[in-house]
């Protein structure tokens, strides 16, 4: 794992752990997109299996934060 592994990794965990208080509801739907493609690609060019998981866990993080806005 290069130094971008590590960062996307630390950056993900950093997001799951808090998350960010956006401005609109969309805010942390949008970052766990972006999170969550730059996960799958990473993890795809650098066959990096552990990568799945945290795109996943980060995508569903930012779901769940866009639905808890809105109630």
């Amino acid at each position: 794992m290069d130094i971008t592994g590590i960062m996307l990794a630390a950056v993900s965990f950093m997001f799951l752990l808090s998350g960010p208080s956006g401005r609109n509801k969309y805010w942390p739907l949008v970052f766990g997109i972006i999170l969550c493609s730059l996960g799958v690609f990473y993890g795809v060019v650098n066959k990096q299996t552990l990568f799945y998981p945290l795109a996943v866990a980060v995508l569903v993080k930012g779901f769940w934060m866009y639905r808890k806005w809105e109630s």
